[in-house]
């Protein structure tokens, strides 16, 4: 027994590897597999979905004009600290 400890974590590595490599090649074909049946979002007529995707669309442009406002006054702030901390130097 004790002239086995030595490759016992070969074994155990060989035992592993093929047993883990199975069990993830079995949760990918699940996952394939349940992709390929409809979601909930998918199963709406057609024009329900398209006023669904509109309605998101429009959320997301109003997130996006937002955020372009929000990068333009932080610009802006940026602009005057920068003027303000040239002035006081100019001054002192």
């Amino acid at each position: 027994m004790e002239q086995l400890v030595p490759y016992l974590p070969l074994l155990i590595m060989g035992v592993a590897c093929p047993v883990l490599m199975g069990g993830a090649m079995w949760l990918m074909m699940r996952q394939m597999n349940s992709s390929q049946m409809p979601m909930g979002a998918n199963m709406q007529p057609p024009p329900q979905r398209i006023q669904a995707l509109q309605a998101q669309r429009e959320t997301l442009d109003k997130e996006i004009r937002e955020l372009e406002k929000i990068q333009t006054l932080q610009t802006q702030r940026e602009q005057l600290n920068q003027a303000l901390a040239y002035t006081s130097e100019a001054k002192g």
